[in-house]
This record gives structure tokens, sequence and C-alpha cells, in this order.
């Protein structure tokens, strides 16, 4: 008990939820907090920027606050940042000139949903479930139609291989994909513009417990 005590009190924490999870769970929290070369840089004891991109440099300083944080602070900035992250797509996607955006923000939201993930055991269930079904739901939108994108990109790369009788076919079937791409488009213009990301921020802060204030006492 005095060990658990202790483990509490170093994470900041009021409450201990025991579950079932178990290293791999511990594997996608370190993954969400550092990156996706989380286990190479922790062997070297260095870590790459939070939310950067791989080879970031990091202030020594900042290596040693991100060491020390304590694992409630850590979900709510890891989380925050998330959002923002795949919110800054947003624009791209809206514009529809690039479909690479929709890839782009499919990524992020993937990344958010794993973040979820990760610090779901400190989390407090309801407002949980509503941020994470939020988030499900632009993800489900966006693989729509990046999924879309891909069988058409895929059916233009092979046309010029086939014969001229599947090439009909292919065309056609091109044709349907491209209307229902467009209907995918404007699911996710409407899901876009009503997207909150302030209330899903709010949200997503009400899932973390709040820290406790020190008394100053050694």
């Amino acid at each position: 008990m005095l060990i658990i005590n202790t483990l509490l009190a170093c994470l900041n924490l009021s409450a201990l939820r025991v579950t079932s999870h178990g290293i791999r769970e511990g594997a996608l929290i370190a993954y969400a907090r550092y990156g996706e070369r989380w286990l190479q840089q922790n062997k070297c004891g260095t870590a790459p920027a939070v939310g950067g991109k791989i080879g970031d440099s990091v202030e020594e300083s900042d290596i040693a606050e991100m060491q020390n944080e304590p694992f409630a602070r850590s979900g709510r900035r890891m989380l925050l940042e998330r959002v923002r992250k795949m919110i800054e797509w947003r624009e791209d996607v809206l514009k529809h000139d690039d479909i690479e955006a929709v890839h782009r923000m499919r990524v992020a939201s993937r990344r958010l949903r794993a973040a979820l993930d990760a610090y779901q055991p400190i989390c407090e269930p309801k407002p949980f479930k509503k941020a994470y079904r939020r988030v499900k739901e632009l993800a489900d939108i966006l693989g729509r139609a990046r999924d879309t994108d891909v069988m058409i990109e895929n059916l233009r790369a092979q046309q010029g291989q086939m014969s001229h009788e599947k090439q009909k076919g292919a065309k056609w079937l091109i044709e349907r994909l491209c209307t229902y791409r467009q209907e995918c488009q404007q699911n996710l213009e409407v899901f876009l513009e009503k997207f909150d990301e302030d209330s899903l921020q709010h949200q997503i802060a009400l899932c973390l417990p709040k820290e406790r204030v020190s008394n100053g006492k050694g």
C-alpha cells in the first residue's frame, strides 16, 4: 500500500483503477507521449519533441520537464495538442484542392484516438465517451473519403494495362466512385463546418482529473 500510495503521489492522482491492461497499453502511452520513435529514443535517454516531427530538436530542460511531468498533466497537454494538430487540416480539407489533406487529417485523428485510448484509464467515463464519439465520427467520415480516393487512384493507374472491355468497366466504376466521393466531401464539409474545436477541447479537459494543489510542505 505504501508503494501504491507513493505512485499515486508521484503521478498526482487521487485514485487507482485496476484494469486488465498490460504492457501493450503501456507501449501505447509511451507512443502517445513521445512519438513514433519512443523506444529508440528512450533507450538513448532522449525523447523527440512532443507532437513534432521525427528529428526535431528538444532542449534538455524540456526533456527533464517531460520526464517529471505528472501523468494527468501530460495527458491534458498531449490530448489538446493532438486536437489542434487535427484541426489544422480543416481549411485544406474544405478547399478540396489536395486529396492528401484528407489523408493527413485522418492520420491526425487516428493519433488523437490513440492518445485517448492511452489515457482512458484516468479519464471520467461520461465526458470521455462524448469526446471519443465525436472524434470517431470525424475519423469515420474522413476514412470513407480517403478510402474512395485510394480506390479511384488505383483504378486510374491500372486502366492503361487493362483490355478494352475492362477499361470500359473501370471507367464506369470510376465515375460511380467519383459521384460517391462528392457525396463524401459534402458530408465532410457539413461536419467540419459544425465541428467546434473549443467544445471538444473543453470536453477533453473534463475527462482528465484536476491536479491537486501542493501545500508546499516537503
